[in-house]
């Protein structure tokens, strides 16, 4: 055990050390509810961000839109669409959830409405694709996170 110990805190520290040598994993960061960790993951999934014309394709390729049938010029949405990768998406929910818990931002704010119309479940995953607009628009603009929105 202290051997796997020490290996592991060998690798939380390299992590660590690569996550402050990147900009864009910082900007992350400073969001309440990730850690180096997530950050790294995230960021990682995002790859080159410039592939991405705007937020709405960044949440679609999370998987944390809301999927839609259309037909008879009639437009039902239903549950997320779940597309991409589902290690990256459940990484967003816990950090959704560490960020309601312990910040007092707009997504927070957010999240309590519509946790009262719609239940926990679906204002958790709302609160995440808030979550990935956020960080789309913290790299594309370089700023860190504002709390206010």
């Amino acid at each position: 055990i202290n051997s796997l110990n020490e290996r592991i805190d060998k690798i939380e520290k390299e992590v660590k050390e690569k996550a402050e040598e990147t900009k864009e994993v910082m900007l992350i960061r400073s969001i309440t509810g990730f850690n180096y960790f997530s950050a790294m993951t995230i960021y990682a999934s995002i790859g080159e961000k410039d592939r991405f014309p705007g937020h709405k394709e960044l949440c679609s390729y999370f998987g944390v839109i809301p999927s839609t049938e259309k037909s008879g010029g009639k437009e039902k949405r239903g549950g997320i669409t779940k597309e991409g990768d589902d290690y990256v998406r459940r990484v967003l929910i816990q950090c959704a959830w560490s960020h309601v818990t312990n910040s007092d931002s707009y997504i927070t704010k957010f999240f309590e409405r519509l946790k009262k119309r719609k239940g926990k479940p679906i204002a958790i995953t709302a609160a995440a694709r808030k979550l990935v607009v956020a960080i789309y628009w913290m790299l594309k603009r370089g700023e860190g996170f504002r709390p206010e929105g």
